[in-house]
């Protein structure tokens, strides 16, 4: 089930310590996870519903990598779940991004430290200030 999954990618999360190809492997291997659980989702196994903790918890394995396409994935993937509950907010209500989640894309940014990442990590505080999250300051 979906609870089973979030584990398992918290280990591999947990696990990217290490060498740069380690914590690159461990990034790529939790999306897998994810892209394994989005599609049996997607194939209306509602057990396996992805929630947003494993996203942010799929962030947080790029933001461990340090490095500017770690931080680029970690966009990437907030993208991708802003899409999917902007375009189908029926099936996806429970996907809206949270705090945990915008805030693992600016951890990513942080530790990149490529050009520009200070500030595409306040472009992201300030989208998320905009996005009006409820959870925003429940931290």
């Amino acid at each position: 089930d979906a609870t089973t999954y979030s584990f398992v990618i918290n280990a591999w999360t947990k696990s990217s310590h290490g060498n740069n190809q380690r914590r690159n492997d461990s990034a790529l291997r939790v999306e897998q996870l994810l892209n394994r659980l989005e599609t049996s989702y997607n194939q209306d196994e509602d057990h396996l519903k992805p929630t947003p903790l494993v996203y942010s918890a799929v962030a947080q394995a790029y933001a461990k990598t340090a490095c500017s396409e770690g931080a680029e994935k970690a966009e990437a993937l907030l993208r991708r779940n802003q899409k999917m509950s902007r375009e189908n907010p029926k099936k996806y209500s429970h996907m809206k991004p949270t705090n945990i989640l915008f805030n693992a894309v600016i951890d990513a940014f942080a530790r990149s430290g490529g050009n520009g990442s200070a500030e595409k990590a306040e472009a992201i505080l300030h989208e998320l200030i905009q996005s009006g999250s409820d959870d925003i300051y429940d931290q």
